[in-house]
């Protein structure tokens, strides 16, 4: 944290992309989106509480699950994406 705080910009960005993506998820608008781009901060969080602060892991977990179930019924919007080769 200290080091985000340190860059000057970093931790605005981070923050500020937080706050867009779950006022984005919260109205629906571009939600697939959104997931996409939530999903490494999530992992970050959830590795972060798994390895370094065991003890408050739940609601990173809780977390997780949420992103990874609206992920699942959202999963139609991703076949393109995760296709192996590219169509026009």
């Amino acid at each position: 944290m200290g080091a985000m705080l340190e860059t000057g910009y970093l931790f605005q960005i981070v923050k500020g992309v937080e706050v867009l993506a779950a006022i984005a998820l919260l109205s629906g608008v571009y939600l697939p989106l959104m997931l996409v781009i939530l999903m490494p901060i999530t992992l970050n969080i959830f590795w972060f509480h798994l390895f370094l602060t065991p003890d408050s892991v739940v609601m990173s977990v809780v977390i997780l699950l949420m992103q990874i179930f609206l992920a699942w019924v959202y999963r139609s919007y991703y076949t393109k994406l995760l296709s192996i080769k590219a169509s026009f």
